[in-house]
């Protein structure tokens, strides 16, 4: 049997049978309101993951050690922080001044190319909402067009 012919008696076979239907009004409620949600989601997401490393990596003041030695009168001495005494190294750093702003700039611009594609995915999606437009569209029904036409062979 021709592709074509199969793809339409499939799809005449699919609207006759309610029963393949009766899901599809809460499923596109669904998929809109995440076609919506998910770059604020992912904004969400990425800002609280960067927060709580800062967070997890920042240095904290259990390093500080509990006063040990006495002052006149045998009151404690106030707490100093140990590696205040301490010779700091010097830091032998291998990347210049250049190559750091560089990668700086490119890190800028990677990020803002996520910012960007995300109010595009929005604004297409809002302009197309007649259509029921959203991000994936057209891949994930070429494919299933494809599945149809590979499996009726």
């Amino acid at each position: 049997m021709n592709p074509e012919l199969q793809l339409e008696h499939d799809l005449a076979l699919f609207a006759t049978d309610p029963s393949r239907w009766r899901h599809t009004e809460s499923l596109n409620k669904a998929v809109r309101a995440l076609q919506y949600a998910y770059p604020i989601v992912m904004l969400l997401f990425f800002v609280v993951a960067f927060t709580v490393r800062s967070i997890a990596a920042s240095n904290s003041n259990a390093n500080i050690a509990q006063p040990t030695t006495t002052g006149p009168g045998g009151k404690p001495l106030p707490t100093t922080d140990p590696t205040r005494n301490f010779v700091k190294s010097a830091v032998h750093d291998d990347v210049t001044h250049t190559q750091k702003r560089v990668f700086e700039w490119l890190s800028l611009a990677a990020a803002l190319t996520f910012v960007a594609n995300s109010v595009l995915v929005i604004v297409r999606s809002l302009a197309q909402k007649e259509e029921h437009w959203w991000a994936g569209k057209s891949v994930v029904v070429c494919a299933a067009v494809n599945d149809t036409h590979t499996d009726s062979d």
